[in-house]
C-alpha cells in the first residue's frame, strides 16, 4: 500500500478487510499479465496441436477433480475406521 498499488476498501458492518487496486496498480498488473501471456505463447507455439491438447488436458483434469471430490464425499460418510487392521 505504500507504493499506491492498492487501497483498503471500508465496508460497513464488516470486520474483514477488502482491498482494490488503484489505477497505478491495475496498470502494473495488466503489464505483468501481458508479459506472462507473451512468455507462455512463445513457449507453447512449437507444440503441435497445442490447443487441442490443452482442451483434452482440461477434460482429464475435470474428470480427476470429480473423482477426487467423490472419494472425499464417500470417505466422509464412513462412521469409523478400524486402525487395528
Amino acid at each position: 500500500m505504500k507504493v499506491n498499488l492498492c487501497r483498503k476498501v471500508k465496508e460497513s458492518g464488516n470486520k474483514t478487510a477488502a482491498y482494490e487496486t488503484t489505477g497505478k496498480g491495475k496498470k502494473l498488473t495488466d503489464k505483468y499479465a501481458e508479459l506472462r501471456r507473451e512468455i507462455l505463447t512463445e513457449q507453447t507455439k512449437n507444440i503441435d496441436q497445442v490447443d487441442e491438447k490443452l482442451q483434452e488436458a482440461t477434460k482429464v483434469i475435470s474428470l480427476l477433480t470429480g473423482m477426487y471430490d467423490e472419494a472425499g464425499r464417500k470417505s466422509a460418510s464412513y462412521s469409523s475406521i478400524d486402525l487395528d487392521n
